[in-house]
């Protein structure tokens, strides 16, 4: 077991052995987490951090900020917020200015990972410098996690731009986007495109918006499911625009047959009856019932609703 090897081997000197008795230190953790005994699982975890927080050899470093990683994780879970922003603070004092790549990996996750928790805690400027950071400090990264880790911070600070009224700033970040040198992956696009369509909306360009929502319904098939903000934000639009636009927007894309409840709903709202199996007119009509409550949030707002399909990054 986990125990036994640390019991073992944790007064060894020798590095092999001490990477040994640091993962198992890590993987002990888990293994309490599993059990749902997560407070023992953090404590776990500060051992590992106490046993060989200043320990320089990369192998073994790489263990410390896992650890740290999986504590972040676990607070976060238990909703202990204020601590979990502590240890992604820790894990980015330690370890930004490392040159080893996996570490530059996790802090640059870790500031990532502040800033949607600091969204989380209604600090949005907060957040917005936390992913700010990413870009500035690891924007010429050549690593496929931070290159990531990149793009996500900047789909969150145009998202809660768009959500704070900042339409322009949205649209430029969003541009920063795109112009990376290296190709923006579907389940980054098509948010992107998402994002851009609210704020061209807010701006009253409802050509660029629906050139946008277009660009989304090209997207979609590439994306290995069909995430559930996907309806909902193309039902606000459908507000906003129209069902009889939106439905053609649907119509003439590769993702028509994926959208079918939807595609059906907006069909039944322009007085169509499609012909469908039961259970997608069964969802249709929830969809329906969804759109009737999105027009009456939207008579007490400014005409257009909040369009921002989850303004926390994963």
């Amino acid at each position: 077991t986990w125990d036994e090897i640390v019991r073992k081997f944790e007064a060894s000197d020798v590095p092999s052995l001490s990477h040994g008795v640091a993962l198992a230190m890590v993987f002990r953790g888990i293994a309490l987490d599993r059990l749902n005994r997560p407070d023992e699982a953090v404590i776990a975890w500060n051992q590992v951090v106490e046993r060989f927080g200043e320990v320089e050899a990369p192998e073994i470093v790489e263990q410390v900020v896992s650890a740290l990683e999986k504590k972040a994780l676990v607070l976060l879970r238990l909703n202990r917020l204020e601590e979990a922003l502590d240890v992604t603070d820790e894990v980015v004092h330690r370890f930004t200015e490392s040159g080893a790549p996996t570490i530059l990996d996790a802090a640059a996750e870790a500031l990532l990972q502040k800033g949607a928790m600091l969204f989380g805690l209604n600090r949005v400027e907060e957040a917005q410098e936390a992913w700010g950071e990413i870009e500035l400090r690891f924007g010429t990264s050549d690593s496929r996690r931070v290159r990531d880790a990149v793009k996500k911070s900047l789909l969150g600070t145009a998202a809660t731009e768009l959500v704070g009224k900042q339409p322009l700033m949205a649209i430029a970040t969003m541009d920063r986007l795109f112009q990376h040198k290296d190709a923006i992956s579907p389940e980054f696009e098509w948010l992107a495109h998402i994002i851009l369509a609210g704020a061209h909306l807010h701006e009253g360009d409802v050509g660029a918006c629906e050139k946008d929502i277009a660009a989304v319904l090209e997207v979609l098939p590439k994306l290995s499911g069909l995430p559930k903000e996907v309806v909902d934000t193309l039902s606000k639009m459908a507000v906003v625009l129209g069902p009889e636009k939106m439905r053609d927007l649907i119509v003439a894309s590769p993702s028509s047959d994926l959208l079918l409840p939807l595609r059906t709903a907006l069909e039944k709202e322009v007085g169509e009856e499609p012909r469908v199996a039961k259970e997608v007119e069964e969802v249709a009509e929830d969809i329906r019932r969804d759109l009737r409550e999105l027009r009456k949030a939207k008579s007490g707002n400014d005409g257009a609703p909040a369009l921002a399909p989850g303004s926390r990054p994963g």
